[in-house]
């Protein structure tokens, strides 16, 4: 088969689920995955888009590849097209692949749709959502199409066991009803190996075998059995040898079975052979009787034997007798069945129109005779009367082959070479011949002339030498020339050096020193320290030792010496010359060092005995992952739940008093308002109603942003600086100014209390209206609004609204408390009574009271984070030691329990830390008692500490139980 159609090589088609977890997979490896918090919306916007896009090149990559590598049915051979529709049905196996094509389609628009939302994406959860939803939508298109993923798998894997085939070669195909012997006589010519069996459809499928013939390749392809019914009523397994005879450019051997042993009469087989007839056009036909050695062709009846030669005589098809049984007319089947279809072959091609093109090219030339006189091929005298060489006549010539036949044939009978050399003595044919002979080789001796070769060529190179042949001028060099000469042999020297010593770094990567250093003798080294004024006699000692049986006398010239020396301590030795011969060496050693330091110097080792990892668990492959508990969805909305009302538990403890009375008073009014609305009224009424509404909700927000404003305010600075609020005197000031030095006090700007006391004024004649006709919700409502208006008016009295002043969030919480317990009528300043307004309240006492209460209280203002943070660490320490000592790791629990400790310690230094510097800002002296502010200080710690311990009692509870279910998991077992 060609490689147009080598099915084999198709890429397994996945499943749709193993689909989807290699495009995901891949996406995920391939793409980055985490988004830090300092990224852009823009690079987030790009990160999703880039997933998204990603995604869906990697689905429209791999669906046009399963497009691409299952054949087309109308480009390929129309054999293998109607073969494919014989065992997979064309229209299931078009459509399965034009699903594949929508799908492709569909997820490149999903993916273009999405890319397009995303670049609209304004945050960083609508951008996750959005490329969550394009991958979503594309994992669905493909689930969908999981039946046709099996489909063309199942087609893939059936193409690949499909015989290969070629249609366009020189083919036999061997045809009949079942069990005549097809399978055997294809066993018989080719190398295949089918199945025989004696019993009908043992071949199924196609089968090729190969064969050689006339130095040509062919093809011979088995057929399952044919049964003679109409073609509608045709399997799959007769289709297939329909298509073959169909399609395929072939010789066509029809077998029938004379014995009737396949279970079906003559008859039957010559109907079927004229059924099938029609398929046969244009090709050689050869009627092959099988099974000769049971039945012969002249045994048979007169009736069958009159339907064969109808065939024959009418149909112009060739009947030849074999049997597989015993071999007989196979080969003969064979050559003529080939011989047929070449010569068939030549004539459709000399039919055809390409010979024409071939023909122009050839020019075959004829002589053509010049006279009539006759010119016979010349012919010598003799050879015309010589005996032809006859390979039956026992007294011909006999040749080197015959003699190899007779003994042996080849690999066993050996040509003898020398039997035919021509010597003076023929018993020197089969002498062996010797390289040297006395000393002198024989090669030199073959030559009978060589020594008057030599001779003469020993005369001539005499008669060269005194024509002085031979002889050339020495140029003699000038002195410059001299000094270039001696240069370039200096400057090839150096190269030459300077190659090897390079060669020498690259190879050892080792600390070198000369041969001449490392091998030293003692003569060497006791000449060496003599020259330095040591005494040398101890090198000597031990070699000198073992020679005399006697060593006193020995050991007194070597004190008598050692005493008569140069005193040791007088000589200064350099230790970093030891091992090296002088400045020089000492400096080529220490080059040689820092080149074998390079490698551990990549590593950041101090040298080679460093053996230290720096980093125990590196960030590039433990960041981003995820711990126990963070896929736990239950556990994470219980935590979210939790944070939301601690985290509004915690807003409405931070709320300021003035806020809290702010929601109340704004909560009833709406609410009696709505009440008067539905109780009825006039139309005026109910317009002037909702317009008090209208009024009342933007007083409520006007306040409510003036307050948030000053909230979000860095600059918490109290009217300290400018006096006090209200006009009070200078005593007041002064206290006012220790006020905010210990107790910081929120303050409001001024023009935003205007703006909010001027809304509020304007409902005053809206009220009146109302009040005259007969509400009494609203008159209660007017009424609470005048006090406000009253507490506004009041705590701008006496301020001026110059820029920069501010009003303490204080003085008018402690005006407001004050108003509500004197009331003012609404009636009185409705009727345009001239009376001026309260004046304000001196928030001085109001101060004084709320800083002893803080005093009474400790607290750290600037402080606790920093304190909290410190209890936090602590407690993740205390964690990871209670989970270290349950997973058994012994230095972990050690060490994250040094460091809980030291955390606590730590926060208790920074506790009496601020308890000092609070002392001092108080002007006491933190060295004459404070061991009450200490006490406070260390119960407060302890509080804050315990609140946080909770969870770890938790935890190590969590930890007892696991443990105990290990324990009883591991007794199970």
């Amino acid at each position: 088969m060609t490689s147009i159609y080598n099915f084999k090589k198709i890429t397994p088609v996945p499943t749709g689920g193993d689909f989807l977890d290699i495009i995901l997979s891949k996406t995920q490896r391939k793409t980055p995955t985490v988004i830090h918090a300092n990224f852009a919306i823009s690079r987030i916007r790009n990160f999703y888009m880039r997933k998204v896009k990603f995604t869906q090149e990697n689905f429209d990559e791999r669906l046009k590849g399963i497009l691409d590598e299952f054949p087309k049915l109308d480009d390929i051979h129309p054999f293998y097209a109607d073969l494919m529709n014989v065992l997979y049905d064309k229209d299931h196996y078009k459509l399965a692949l034009g699903q594949m094509n929508t799908a492709r389609h569909l997820i490149d628009q999903v993916g273009k749709d999405y890319v397009r939302l995303l670049k609209f994406g304004d945050s960083l959860y609508r951008c996750k959502q959005l490329k969550k939803a394009a991958l979503g939508r594309m994992a669905t298109i493909m689930r969908r199409q999981k039946d046709s993923l099996a489909y063309l798998e199942q087609v893939r894997q059936h193409l690949a066991r499909l015989p290969s085939i070629d249609p366009n070669t020189r083919t036999l195909l061997v045809c009949g009803y079942p069990n005549v012997g097809k399978s055997s006589f294809m066993n018989k010519i080719t190398r295949a190996d089918v199945d025989v069996q004696p019993y009908a459809f043992t071949t199924k499928s196609l089968f090729v075998g190969h064969m050689d013939y006339k130095y040509l390749r062919w093809q011979v392809i088995d057929t399952p059995g044919i049964l003679d019914h109409p073609l509608e009523n045709r399997n799959t397994i007769e289709m297939q040898s329909i298509t073959a005879l169909a399609h395929l450019r072939c010789a066509v051997l029809y077998f029938i079975d004379l014995s009737e042993r396949c279970g079906y009469s003559i008859k039957e087989q010559v109907s079927l052979f004229h059924s099938i007839k029609p398929l046969f056009a244009n090709k050689p036909v050869m009627l092959v009787i099988n099974k000769i050695d049971a039945m012969k062709i002249e045994d048979i009846s007169a009736e069958d034997r009159t339907l064969l030669d109808n065939i024959v005589d009418n149909e112009g098809v060739e009947m030849m007798g074999m049997s597989c049984y015993t071999d007989e007319g196979v080969m003969n089947v064979k050559q003529s069945a080939c011989d047929r279809l070449l010569q068939a072959r030549v004539d459709s091609k000399m039919k055809g129109h390409k010979i024409n093109d071939i023909l122009n090219k050839i020019h075959l030339t004829q002589p053509q005779p010049r006279d009539d006189n006759p010119r016979l091929p010349f012919i010598p005298t003799g050879a015309d009367n010589k005996a032809k060489y006859d390979p039956k006549d026992p007294n011909r010539i006999r040749l080197e082959r015959d003699l190899e036949a007779e003994q042996g044939g080849a690999g066993v009978f050996n040509v003898d070479l020398k039997k035919r050399y021509l010597l003076e003595n023929p018993e020197w044919k089969y002498d062996v011949i010797p390289e040297i002979w006395e000393g002198k080789n024989v090669a030199d001796f073959i030559d009978s002339d060589i020594q008057e070769q030599l001779d003469e060529l020993e005369r001539e190179e005499e008669r060269l030498e005194a024509e002085g042949y031979y002889k050339s001028e020495e140029e003699e060099l000038d002195s410059e020339e001299e000094a270039l000469e001696a240069t370039a042999n200096a400057i090839t020297e150096h190269t030459r050096l300077t190659r090897i010593a390079a060669r020498l770094k690259t190879t050892k990567n080792r600390p070198m020193l000369p041969k001449t250093a490392i091998k030293r003798t003692a003569g060497e080294m006791s000449q060496h320290l003599e020259t330095l004024g040591l005494d040398s006699t101890e090198v000597r000692a031990r070699s000198r030792a073992p020679k005399r049986a006697r060593s006193a006398s020995r050991g007194e010239s070597i004190a008598r010496t050692a005493s008569m020396a140069r005193p040791e301590t007088s000589i200064v030795r350099d230790r970093t010359m030891s091992g090296v011969r002088n400045v020089k060496q000492k400096m080529e050693s220490e080059k040689v060092r820092k080149l074998a330091q390079r490698t551990p110097n990549l590593f950041a080792k101090r040298g080679e005995s460093d053996r230290a990892v720096q980093t125990k668990m590196p960030k590039h492959l433990f960041s981003n992952k995820r711990g126990n508990g963070k896929t736990d969805w239950r556990g994470q909305q219980r935590n979210k739940r939790e944070s939301s009302n601690s985290s509004e538990q915690a807003a409405a403890a931070m709320k300021h008093p003035i806020m809290l009375q702010l929601e109340q008073a704004h909560t009833r009014i709406l609410q009696e308002t709505m009440d008067s609305v539905r109780k009825g009224g006039s139309q005026i009424q109910q317009e002037l109603t909702t317009s008090l509404a209208t009024q009342s909700e933007r007083t409520y927000e006007s306040l409510r942003t003036t307050i948030d404003l000053f909230n979000t305010n860095n600059a918490n600075l109290a009217y300290a600086n400018n006096g006090s609020c209200g006009g009070g005197n200078n005593n007041n000031n002064n206290n006012n100014n220790n006020n905010n030095n210990n107790n910081k006090t929120t303050a409001i700007p001024l023009t935003q209390i205007s703006a909010a006391s001027s809304v509020a004024m304007h409902l005053v004649p809206a009220l009146k209206t109302v009040v005259e006709e007969h509400t009494e919700a609203v008159t209660r409502i007017a009424t609470e609004l005048n006090q406000w208006t009253v507490a506004l008016m009041s705590a701008l009295a006496g301020t001026s609204l110059s820029s920069g002043r501010t009003l303490r969030v204080d003085s008018l919480a402690t005006i407001l408390a004050q108003q509500q317990q004197q009331p003012h009528s609404i009636s009185s300043r409705g009727s345009g009574s001239k009376g001026a307004p309260p004046s304000p309240i001196s928030p001085t006492s109001a101060n004084n009271s709320q800083q002893q209460q803080r005093q009474s209280q400790f607290r750290f203002d600037r402080k606790a984070t920093t304190i909290r943070r410190m209890l936090e660490e602590c407690q993740r320490y205390k964690v990871c030691k209670y989970q270290d000592r349950y997973l058994g790791y012994d230095k972990a629990t050690q060490f994250h329990s040094y460091r809980a400790e030291e955390r606590y310690i730590q926060a208790r230094m920074v506790v009496f830390e601020e308890v000092r510097v609070i002392m001092e800002t108080r002007g006491e002296n933190p060295n004459n008692g404070g061991a009450k502010e200490e006490e406070e200080a260390i119960g407060w710690l302890e509080r804050e500490f315990m609140k946080m311990d909770g969870s770890t009692a938790r935890f190590l509870e969590i930890l007892k139980e696991r443990q105990k279910l290990r324990k009883s998991q591991v007794r199970r077992v």
